[in-house]
């Protein structure tokens, strides 16, 4: 009864902060992740997903996609929490939470994501390396063959069905890193012309 009562007071406590300081104009803060991260452990996880809410971004957080993942698993909504793994792979497609941080349950969800969206994603890192290599941009195709063959190698089980590409990707990057690189251009200055003879004085 009573760790009830405390689990209660712990909760509105938190969402008295939330609801004082989680303006948009502090929701970029650190501290705004920071305060997820406590309504999170407090089992406030509406207040936690109404903050995340809040901080707005033109490209996800991974932390920030996480919780809001977390957040909405702890509330059962378990078809929204699957699209928000999903934004949150197809941003960092090598992402995953730290275990020692999240229950199997969550691991087991992000596992299931990751193993889903891993045709497209590869597909999608496949054809932009391939698309780098073919303008000559060596260090755009090794950095995208590099991050390709990363992928493919830690989503086992899922790497066996990915075999034939990995063949390909480690071809083509060894293609690439064979490329002569391109030198840095050559800034030329500008050279001062020479001073002129002065003419010599007329005679009056």
């Amino acid at each position: 009864m009573r760790s009830n009562m405390r689990r209660k007071a712990t909760i509105l406590f938190y969402s008295l902060i939330w609801a004082t300081f989680a303006v948009p104009a502090l929701a970029q803060d650190a501290g705004s992740v920071q305060t997820v991260k406590e309504l999170y452990a407090a089992a406030a996880y509406e207040e936690a997903l109404a903050l995340v809410n809040q901080l707005h971004s033109d490209r996800p957080e991974p932390e920030i996609e996480q919780y809001r993942a977390f957040c909405l698993l702890a509330l059962g909504r378990s078809a929204e929490a699957h699209s928000a793994i999903q934004r949150l792979m197809e941003v960092d497609p090598l992402y995953m939470p730290d275990p020692a941080e999240t229950s199997p349950r969550m691991q087991k969800a992000f596992t299931q994501a990751r193993q889903e969206l891993l045709p497209e994603v590869t597909k999608r890192i496949y054809t932009d390396a391939k698309g780098a290599f073919e303008r000559k941009d060596r260090d755009g195709a090794i950095a995208r063959f590099e991050t390709l063959l990363r992928i493919i190698d830690t989503a086992a089980p899922a790497a066996e069905s990915l075999s034939e590409l990995r063949l390909l990707a480690a071809g083509f990057l060894d293609l690439s890193r064979a490329m002569p690189e391109v030198p840095a251009p050559v800034t030329l200055r500008e050279s001062t012309p020479p001073l002129q003879p002065l003419a010599p004085p007329v005679a009056e």
